[in-house]
Order: C-alpha cells, then structure tokens, then sequence
C-alpha cells in the first residue's frame, strides 16, 4: 500500500550500478500480455541494459585496453542485437568482480580488429584479464549454459563467501564419512558422527574468523589480488575444466551424487571391517603360545590406531581401562 500498488503486480529489482552491493531499482511489467514468452522478453530486455554494447571497432579498441577498476571482463562477440538471458544474467550475479561487454558485429565489414584479438568465430566469448585472454568453450564441461558458465567464473573471480561455503561443503563430506569409518552399532555411529559433525563445523568457523580478520589489515591489501591472479592461472588449465565438468554433472544430478557418495562410503565401511579384524577378548594361554599351539592375538599397529580412534579407552586384548593401573600377574611375578 506504501508504493501504490493496489493489485498484482510483477516487479523485477535489478541493480543500479556496476558496484558490489549498490543501489537496486524496481521496474514494474506494465505490458497487456502475461504470457510467458512476453514477460521473459521484458526481463531479458531490461537486464540487458546493464550491459555495456559496443557497435564500433573503435568502441571495441578502447574497451580492449587494461582497466585497473575492471580487470576482468567477459566479452560476448555476437550477430545479436542483444545478448542472451543467461549471459545477462550473470551480469547481475557478479556485479562489482566482472565487468560484462556485448560486442555486435552484425554491422563490421571489416573483420581484421576481430582476428588480431583471436575472435574467429562467432558467438565468441572471450575472458579477458590480466593475465592474458581465454576464449570459453574449448575445453571440456564449457557449455553455452547458465550453471556452467557460472561456475566457471566463480572459479576465476571468487568471493570470499564462495570459498568459505565451498570449505563448508567439504568438511561436512569429510564429516560424513564417519559413519562409515567407525565400526559398531548403528546408535554408536551416529553419536559419532554427530560429535564429529559439531566438532569439524565449530573448528571450521573458528578458523574463518581470524582470516576474515586478517584479509581486512591495510598490510594485507595486495595479499587477495595475487591470491586470485595464481588461482586464475590455475582455473584456466585443462586439468580445472575436468574438474568443472565433474562439479557441474553431478551438481546437475543429485541423485546420482548421493549413491555414489553411498557406495564409496560402503565400501570404506567393508575396507574398514576387512583391514582389522575382531580381537579375542581372552588372553591365550602362554605356554601355549611359547610351544606354537596357538596364534598370539596382539593386534597390529595400524588396528591400533583404528581401535583408538573408535573412543575405546581400554586394552584391546583383556579391555582393561587405560587409566587403572594393572596389577602385576602371577606368571609376571614368576618370572622376576
């Protein structure tokens, strides 16, 4: 009722400028169609004035040259007269980190500006920074597509949030995993990994913080450009773009994710069983074991540790608890 709107109304908020968490202005659908084709062509229209267009080869030699305000700009060459949704989309999700520039081409007679830059095809899209220029969609995984040219660029220009969220992702994986590792009843896993999943996550937040605090020094101001200049390097080798591939099919595929996160853990579960074996509670008898009648039951270094690391305080031989002092036997008190 504040803002007048006295009926349904569709409204779209789209920020105001290139800056990170600036102003955001609302734009009102006053069309007389509400089919979907006519609302996703107003939206489409409307974000794409964020971009910025050129249509001059001149235009073009001037937005090719380094900016230190943008040092990263994703180019679209294109015989569009504008760009698609999903390239300005993106636009809005990394507004402030990457600059987005739509280049027409459908008026250029002459193509030589486009093939000393390296553009030979068309649609091209061409990453351009500092460290050089990296022409999307010849490796494996980059597909013309929103998921995957987002996660793309998350991989070149991440925010801190997308770093602390991918740590989030994988403790809690790692965490997980628990519940296989540890060997018992169904009850016990669970107490463990529930401990196990408090423990990693409180540790995992504790160690954000004195980060957070650090990045925000006056000392440290040149710290995150070169941390983002060796990640670009390395995001923009062939071994990255597998790993993206992989990232986008499976995030692309939850259930498939789940049950191969479920036969790996499975399978950690039998390796687990199989690596140590049950120890005999009783001690065997050692004149027996002295004549060869019987096989020493002590367990081997590496069921130790699994043994341990299972909470269980006690002699994995006789159970007693690590922190009673034994009493001497009487074969021991022979023998001295």
């Amino acid at each position: 009722m504040k803002r007048g709107w006295q009926r349904s109304t569709l409204i779209m908020s789209v920020p105001q400028t290139s800056a990170s968490k600036g102003n955001v202005m609302m734009k009102e659908y006053d069309g007389q169609h509400f089919e979907t084709e006519h609302i996703f062509r107003w939206m489409t229209s409307h974000v794409a004035q964020r971009i910025k267009t050129l249509r001059q080869p001149s235009h073009l030699a001037v937005e090719w040259c380094p900016d230190q305000n943008h040092p990263v700009k994703m180019f679209l060459f294109a015989h569009l007269s504008q760009p698609p949704a999903f390239f300005s989309s993106l636009s809005v999700k990394f507004t402030g980190r990457i600059e987005f520039i739509f280049v027409d081409i459908r008026q250029w007679n002459n193509y030589s500006t486009l093939l000393a830059i390296g553009v030979k095809n068309s649609p091209a899209y061409i990453l351009m920074m500092p460290e050089g220029i990296y022409q999307y969609g010849n490796s494996t995984g980059e597909f013309l597509s929103l998921a995957a040219m987002d996660t793309f660029l998350r991989s070149v220009q991440p925010e801190v949030n997308d770093l602390f969220v991918l740590s989030l992702l994988m403790v809690n994986l790692l965490s997980w995993m628990e519940l296989f590792i540890t060997q018992g009843a169904t009850v016990k896993r669970f107490v463990v990994l529930i401990r196990t999943l408090g423990t990693y996550n409180s540790l995992l937040l504790v160690s954000w913080l004195p980060v957070l605090a650090l990045l925000q020094l006056p000392c440290l101001d040149g710290f995150y450009p070169y941390s983002l200049k060796l990640l670009r390097y390395i995001d923009t080798t062939s071994l990255a773009s597998l790993i993206r591939a992989d990232w986008i099919f499976y995030s692309s595929h939850p259930a498939l994710f789940l049950s191969t996160y479920l036969v790996h853990g499975l399978l950690v579960d039998y390796v687990e069983k199989k690596r140590c074996p049950s120890v005999k509670k009783d001690h065997p008898d050692p004149e027996a074991m002295r004549m060869g009648r019987v096989q020493s039951s002590v367990p081997s270094s590496q069921c130790i540790v699994v043994w341990l690391m299972g909470s269980r305080h006690c002699c994995p031989v006789c159970r007693w608890p690590s922190y009673k002092k034994k009493p001497p036997t009487q074969t021991a008190v022979a023998e001295d």
